[in-house]
Parts: C-alpha cells; sequence; structure tokens
C-alpha cells in the first residue's frame, strides 16, 4: 500500500490486514457452523413440547367425552363452557389447524419448513390420544448442497378415563409381578425413581432481587428463561428449580413441560439406568 505525504512516498505492507480479514471471516463461519446442531435441537424440542402440552390438554377433555358416552351428562352442569370447549379441542381438523398455528409460532420465524401434520388420532382406540408431525429444519446456507433437515416429533398419551389399560383389547391380560420404571419425553434412560430430579420439576418461588445470589446445586447462576423470562421483573415472584439453570415467571413455561410415563422395565431397559437413580443397573 503506497501513501502520498507531501512530496515523499511510504510504502506499507497490507498482507495482514488481507490475513486479519481471512482469519476474522472464518472464525464467524466456524462460530455459526457450531451453533446450528445446537439451534436445530432447540426447535426441535419446541415443537416436541407443543405436541407434549396439546395432548395433555386432550387427555383431560377425553374425560369428560368418556362420561357423556356412559350417559352421564352431569358433567356438563360443573361448566357452561364444556360443550363448546370439546367440539373445538376434540374435533381432528381443529386440533391440526391449532398444531399447525402453535408450531409454527412457537419455532420462529422462517426455522421450519413443509410442516405436515401427520397423525391427531383422538381416541380412535378407545383410550390413546396420538399426535405427530413432521416438518423440514432450515439450514442458515447450504453445505454440500443440502439447505434443509427432515425430522419429526411425535407424542402418545393415554386418556384420563380413568379405567386400567387394554380396557377396549377383549382379551384378559395377564398380570405379572414385573419391576415398572418411569421414562421422560425425551426417552434418554430409565428411571426407577418417580422423583429422580431429572423427572421431576420442584420449584421454588423466591424475589426477582434475590436471584444474582442464589445458585444451583451444581454451584451455576440461574438466568432469564428465554421462554417466559423477559415477563419478569423488580417487584416480582420468580421461580427456579434446584437442578435448573434458568430463572421462570410461571410453573406452566413449556420450557420446563416433563412427560412422565410408568412403563415395564422389559419395554425400557435397552435405554439404559440413569445414573443418578438407577443404581448400578444397565
Amino acid at each position: 500500500m503506497t501513501f502520498k505525504m507531501g512530496k515523499r512516498r511510504k510504502t506499507v505492507s497490507g498482507s495482514l490486514t488481507v490475513e486479519a480479514a481471512l482469519g476474522l471471516t472464518l472464525f464467524v463461519l466456524f462460530s455459526v457452523c457450531m451453533m446450528m446442531p445446537m439451534e436445530m435441537l432447540r426447535t426441535r424440542q419446541k415443537v416436541q413440547t407443543v405436541l407434549e402440552v396439546t395432548a395433555r390438554e386432550m387427555s383431560q377433555y377425553a374425560y369428560i367425552l368418556y362420561r357423556l358416552d356412559q350417559g352421564d351428562d352431569t358433567i356438563l352442569e360443573e361448566s357452561e363452557n364444556w360443550e363448546k370447549e370439546l367440539s373445538g379441542l376434540l374435533a381432528g381438523m381443529a386440533v391440526r389447524a391449532y398444531l399447525r398455528e402453535k408450531i409454527e409460532g412457537i419455532a420462529g420465524k422462517g426455522r421450519i419448513e413443509n410442516l405436515r401434520i401427520t397423525e391427531a388420532s383422538l381416541m380412535e382406540d378407545g383410550e390413546n390420544i396420538i399426535l405427530a408431525a413432521e416438518y423440514d429444519l432450515k439450514i442458515p446456507f447450504s453445505v454440500f448442497h443440502i439447505s434443509r433437515i427432515q425430522a419429526s416429533s411425535r407424542t402418545a398419551r393415554r386418556a384420563w378415563i380413568g379405567s386400567e389399560g387394554d380396557r377396549n383389547r377383549g382379551k384378559e391380560t395377564e398380570k405379572t409381578e414385573e419391576v415398572m420404571v418411569y421414562i421422560g419425553s425425551s426417552m434418554g434412560r430409565y428411571h426407577l425413581s418417580r422423583k429422580c430430579h431429572y423427572l421431576t420439576n420442584e420449584f421454588r418461588a423466591v424475589s426477582y432481587e434475590s436471584i444474582e445470589n442464589l445458585r444451583n446445586q451444581s454451584g451455576g447462576k440461574y438466568y432469564s428463561c428465554s421462554v417466559c423470562g423477559k415477563a419478569c421483573g423488580a417487584g416480582d415472584t420468580v421461580y427456579i428449580m434446584p437442578n435448573g439453570s434458568h430463572y421462570h415467571s410461571r410453573t406452566d413455561c413449556p420450557s420446563v413441560v416433563s412427560y412422565v410415563r410408568e412403563v415395564p422395565l422389559s419395554q425400557a431397559e435397552h435405554l439404559g439406568a440413569c445414573s443418578y437413580c438407577g443404581g448400578n443397573k444397565t
């Protein structure tokens, strides 16, 4: 590079400037590539949460439908809105439209494409509610001509109809004494205790001002929840968990919804035991 200073010329090498610009570009590109899997995983978790919460709500309303099917219409006297809520929530097409709207809203603009609600089974077998969705996770930029990744989420819940399983299968099940274990929505490991801290959401109410001085069981600080934390402010009550890392403005925040099922050990043994409550089992 040449600079003219009066009648004198001075030549300065520009190689360092070029190297710095190139190095910064590569660093930014590498950082984005490292963050992409985490963002995609976060989006999948949001979609799964919508399915889990919706299935839970549907399973609760199914109890009312079951009572009506048994000829007990006294349940309608408890609320004037039951009939409207049932007709709105327990209709397959309405559920599909509701799920599509919720998923597109919570996933964020431009995060997913080609969303398809592939299953919205509402007690078709007499007791189970099954919701499933398929979608494409968008990649910020094409990698080897790949601009999106196909993904799917699915959840199944038994309706709150107050009866034993296999009620409508027309055959007696053999009652054997088998060890029962617990699994969460992520299906990571099976747990021997329902109170395992990986499954429970034991909230503690504290003041917003005290958050700065509180620590979780690992010694870490509590940070604002990305979903509901913006609603917190001075003078408010917030909620924390002993093993959590975020504080929340409400206990039903979608980011901490956990779905736990009790299943026979034989069905979950392949998952491996939880290191916290499973002892030496593998």
